[in-house]
This record gives C-alpha cells, sequence and structure tokens, in this order.
C-alpha cells in the first residue's frame, strides 16, 4: 500500500497537468495559428499591441480556470488563463457571441471543482510546491507566516482582483487617453509571476516593457516594480508554502465557489481527537478544518483541495472528499 496514497495521486496529476498545459502543444504536433492582436480607436487606424503579447497563440483558443499562461509560446497548449480573458474582455468588450462559449466553459469548470484547480492542475502552484520541496531535500527549516500577515494577505488577494478587473473596465474608457490606456492593457498579465517563469521553462523570450519614453513610462515601470515584489512574493514558496496563492487573484476567483461546488469535503466531529496535524500540514497554512466543531462540511475559501489533511489524518473516516455525494478519498 503506497503511503500518503492520496498525495501521490495528486503528484501525478500535477505532473501530467504541466506537461500537458506547457508542452502538449509541441509533444501532440498540435497546429498552431499565428494571431496578431489588434486594438480600434475610433476613427483612427489600428494599434499594434505587440510589445507584450506573444506572436503566437496556443492551439486550443480557449481558457482555464488556472495559470495556463499564453507566454508559453509555441509549446503550450491553451491561449491562456481566466485572468486574462477577463482582464481583456473587460478591456475591449467585445461581442457577447464571442467571449460566450469561453464564459460559460469557465463557469461550468469553475462550478464543476472550484479551487481543486488550484491544488491539483495548476502548474504555477506545482512549481511552487516543488520549490518547498527542494527546500525540505536541503534539510532547510519550514517558517510559518505570522498570523497577521495571513490575514494582510486576504485583503491583498481581494484588493489585487478589484484592481486589475477596474483597470481592465478603465482601458475600455473612450475618455482615457491612449498614453495611459496602452500600457495598461492585460495589466493582470504584467504583474503576474508566471510572465517570467513560463518563458524561462518553455523557451519564448521574456518581454518586459521598460522600452518607453512618454506619459506612459511611469505606468510601466509601477507595473514592473510590482511585477518584481509579486515574483518575489512566488519565489518565497521555497520557504513558505504557497505563498503567492495565498493572494493569486484568480485564486480569489474561485474561492468564492468552494463551498457550493460539486466536490466537498467533510469531517465526522465524533471522530475527531483535536490532534491538530490537519492544521499543520496545510499549505494555505488554515485551521478552519481543526477549529469547526458544529458543521460536517468542512470546506471553506482558502482550502485549495490537496487533501494533505485527509492523507494524514490518523482518525479512520474523520475525514471524507465526496463527488456528487459519491466519496472518492477518506482518512
Amino acid at each position: 500500500m503506497i503511503e500518503r496514497k492520496i498525495t501521490f495521486i495528486r503528484r501525478i496529476v500535477q505532473i501530467f497537468a504541466f506537461v500537458l498545459i506547457f508542452y502538449g502543444g509541441w509533444l501532440l504536433a498540435l497546429k498552431h495559428i499565428e494571431i496578431k492582436w489588434w486594438v480600434f480607436e475610433k476613427g483612427k487606424p489600428p494599434v499594434e499591441l505587440n510589445y507584450d503579447n506573444p506572436t503566437h497563440t496556443q492551439p486550443l483558443q480557449t481558457f482555464l480556470p488556472i495559470r495556463s499562461c499564453r507566454f508559453a509560446g509555441t509549446t503550450g497548449v491553451f491561449r491562456g488563463c481566466m485572468m486574462f480573458f477577463l482582464s481583456d474582455t473587460l478591456a475591449w468588450l467585445p461581442s457577447l457571441k464571442n467571449i460566450l462559449p469561453h464564459l460559460l466553459l469557465l463557469l461550468f469548470l469553475i462550478f464543476l471543482f472550484a479551487r481543486f484547480w488550484c491544488g491539483w492542475l495548476c502548474p504555477i502552484g506545482f512549481i511552487s510546491e516543488i520549490l518547498y520541496e527542494i527546500r525540505k531535500a536541503l534539510g532547510i527549516a519550514r517558517e510559518r507566516l505570522p498570523k497577521l500577515v495571513r490575514s494582510s494577505f486576504k485583503v491583498i488577494g481581494v484588493t489585487l482582483l478589484v484592481s486589475l478587473l477596474t483597470t481592465s473596465l478603465l482601458i475600455a474608457s473612450p475618455s482615457v487617453p491612449w498614453s495611459i490606456r496602452k500600457p495598461l492593457y492585460v495589466a493582470t498579465c504584467q504583474i503576474c509571476p508566471s510572465r517570467i517563469i513560463t518563458p524561462l521553462i518553455t523557451g519564448f523570450p521574456l518581454i518586459l516593457n521598460l522600452t518607453f519614453k512618454s506619459a506612459s513610462t511611469f505606468l510601466l515601470v509601477t507595473l514592473f516594480i510590482l511585477l518584481v515584489i509579486f515574483s518575489l512574493i512566488y519565489a518565497f514558496s521555497f520557504i513558505f508554502k504557497r505563498s503567492w496563492c495565498k493572494i493569486c487573484p484568480g485564486g480569489v476567483i474561485l474561492s468564492f465557489f468552494n463551498k457550493g461546488a460539486l466536490i466537498t469535503k467533510e469531517k465526522d466531529i465524533k471522530k475527531c481527537t483535536r490532534c491538530g496535524i490537519c492544521a499543520n500540514c496545510c499549505p494555505m497554512e488554515t485551521t478552519e478544518i481543526y477549529d469547526e466543531k458544529d458543521k460536517r462540511n468542512v470546506d471553506h475559501r482558502e482550502c485549495i483541495q490537496c487533501y494533505r489533511c485527509v492523507d494524514l489524518c490518523p482518525e479512520k473516516d474523520c475525514l471524507k472528499v465526496k463527488f456528487l455525494g459519491k466519496e472518492i478519498f477518506k482518512s
């Protein structure tokens, strides 16, 4: 019998998802279509925004609720992540017939699994876990974020999400000068650590936007500083497990659906001995499962559905994971 069976299965799924999302286009010899992105100003010719856009898109022109990054170059499979889709849609307000299929697919996937996508399928989350495993292999002591910092991260995540969506809507307003609208295009990509990580692991050129001498320079520099800050937070996954995931705006959206998704986690209060293992092993450093003393359903917003708590719980049948009411994992 495999020790920590759920963790073993999850790791296999993570590796498969990582290879498929970032290298599937190359491995499966899928045909890539070269698409240039154009933005039209009223009464003016199209302006090509190619300074921060890949010259090729992935073969499957749709989006996933995880970091299926568009900066995967020609090796990737999917056009981009959920945050890119929302940012791009709010910025240019395309026709409903063009976005509806992608929107319906996203909603279906979110309602189906919610933050299960984060814990099992997100390649950026997987890389952060590998960083943490390297720390363990080197024998470096584990650190936990102070409670105040963890609480502030929740606020930062929501604030970041609202700011990015508001910025995208700002671009849609023709009253905003073009010198401001242009550098803010898909700001969600410009400050995302995946913008640096994905090119490094797929071979696509790393493109940073610091080449303009205009009124937009301040905005570009600000976005670059934010990119550095969030990339450092991601790098801290080496010490603090899944540090970026605690503020990821895409994860914030998925978190609102964690209660009510088709996959659920339950706790048998009578079998819980309050050993504290579930609180100690959680990569998101949450204590909701340990603290719960009344409700059977212990899904909560920060949970990424990794089921480490279920895997390590020493009490038989104390924790259970169900899909459509059918049990799939248990302690």
